[in-house]
């Protein structure tokens, strides 16, 4: 009987953005505040955790899907003021490389891909899909009756503190992008049958 394993890369890769996310739709939106607070609660607790798990993973989902239109495809594009290929090479735009998986046919190669995949893929999924997640958090919070009561004051600082969060999160995907996009270029290029 095959293993039941969790990947903790895709618990982080999604459910925490879809988490996140989930969050600020609560605040503008009742049945998704009913359904979370009803979780928390403890209010028929199998069926509102299920409920809340499975719409945590289609927001998580449905944030990546449009991770990777807006935010991958703008890794291609050069960041002019620090595009500098041997200090910064990831600020310079590079384009997404599938693996070829005939190159990966042996274990140990297909091991280190894995590795390369855990460490640089995941993370830059992670960064990307919470960077969206941050968006609409701050964009339900804005919009909800609680934040309107908020002091502009404080609703500003909420604001430079998202912004903050959606630089430092765009930064590490783009880094993470480029480092998993290398070692998917290296797996590539190796020549002749796998050892």
């Amino acid at each position: 009987m095959p293993e039941l394993s969790v990947d903790f890369g895709l618990f982080i890769a999604y459910l925490i953005p879809g988490f996140i996310a989930s969050l600020g739709i609560s605040f503008v939106l009742a049945p998704v505040a009913n359904l979370l607070s009803a979780s928390a609660r403890g209010e028929d607790l199998a069926g509102s955790i299920f409920g809340s798990v499975c719409l945590i993973v289609v927001v998580g989902m449905t944030i990546s899907i449009w991770r990777a239109g807006l935010i991958d495809s703008s890794f291609t594009v050069d960041i002019p003021v620090f595009c500098d290929v041997r200090q910064d090479p990831q600020a310079c735009g590079i384009h997404r490389a599938d693996p070829v998986y005939s190159s990966l046919a042996s274990k140990d190669r297909l091991e280190a891909y894995l590795v390369a995949e855990k460490n640089d893929k995941r993370p830059y999924q992670f960064y990307g899909n919470t960077l969206i997640a941050v968006v609409i958090f701050t964009a339900g919070w804005l919009l909800s009756d609680h934040g309107r009561q908020v002091s502009m004051r404080n609703r500003i600082a909420a604001l430079a503190l998202a912004l903050l969060l959606v630089v430092t999160l765009y930064s590490a995907a783009r880094l993470s992008h480029y480092r998993y996009t290398v070692s998917v270029l290296q797996f590539n290029a190796l020549k002749g049958p796998a050892p």
